[in-house]
């Protein structure tokens, strides 16, 4: 994630994928992993945009077959 002024925001949503079927998964931006750009202050000014998903595996466990699709990404603000 990348607020207004170009810092950088890693937030992890770190549930382990062990589902078939459609799931919601939220993960609060408040709780990034790590910062780092433009002013690196930790503060998050939005507005924000998202620049990639990544979703990652263990290396004791790689399936043969997966799929996985990521859709309606929706930003709430409370």
């Amino acid at each position: 994630m990348v607020d207004r002024y170009g810092e950088r925001f890693v937030v992890i949503a770190a549930q382990p994928i062990d589902w078939t079927g459609s799931k919601y998964i939220s993960a609060p931006i408040e709780h990034f992993a790590s910062h780092s750009g433009t002013n690196a202050n930790g503060v998050i000014d939005y507005p924000v945009s998202l620049k990639s998903v990544m979703v990652s595996c263990r290396a004791s466990y790689v399936p043969e077959k997966v799929e996985i699709l990521i859709d309606e990404i929706v930003a709430t603000y409370e």
